[in-house]
């Protein structure tokens, strides 16, 4: 049994290959040839597509941020140019209202200044026309008045009204107004 026992050993070593093992690996090669020709090109090529893909869409995704940082740049000088022109328009309604403030401050000094003249004109001739009308009058007034004081009458009416009429136009090339004169022609005091 000894001799069957070292015989059986021999033949079970693991060193030297037996049949199985070439067999097994006549499998493993049919089944890596199999792999590598059937299931790896479908693996490989949905991995290929799937890496395009990603690609894409990072390259996309680049060209948005680029689309996207040029349309901020873009508004941003829209808005600048906005607010330029809204503050020129401003400056420009700003100037052309003092423009219009002073205009109408002139005019209206205009209108003043004719309205003052026309109204000057007017009262004087008014005064002279009172002037007129009553310079008769007030010398016959003035006489019946010394009269009354006196107590009797003085002269005639038409010597009166001449002296008058000479008091006034004396007082009238001074620039004195009679009513308004605070001494009376001769020096004399109230």
């Amino acid at each position: 049994m000894a001799g069957e026992l070292m015989q059986d050993r021999a033949l079970n070593n693991f060193l030297l290959p037996n049949g199985t093992f070439f067999a097994e690996f006549l499998l493993f090669v049919i089944v890596l040839t199999v792999m590598w020709r059937f299931v790896l090109p479908p693996l490989q090529k949905a991995m290929n597509d799937r890496q395009a893909m990603i690609r894409q869409q990072v390259e996309e995704g680049a060209a948005a941020r680029k689309r996207l940082e040029q349309a901020e740049q873009e508004y941003r000088a829209a808005l600048a140019e906005t607010r330029a022109e809204s503050t020129r328009i401003r400056e420009e309604a700003r100037v052309r209202g003092q423009e219009m403030l002073s205009e109408l401050k002139d005019k209206a000094a205009q209108e003043y200044e004719s309205m003052s003249a026309s109204n000057e004109a007017r009262l004087a001739a008014e005064r002279s026309s009172i002037l007129a009308t009553l310079r008769p009058q007030i010398g016959e007034l003035a006489g019946d008045l010394a009269g009354r004081i006196v107590g009797e009458p003085l002269g005639d009416s038409a010597a009166r009204a001449s002296t008058v009429g000479g008091f006034l136009d004396r007082l009238g090339e001074r620039g004195e107004h009679p009513e308004r004169s605070a001494t009376p022609p001769d020096g004399a005091t109230r």
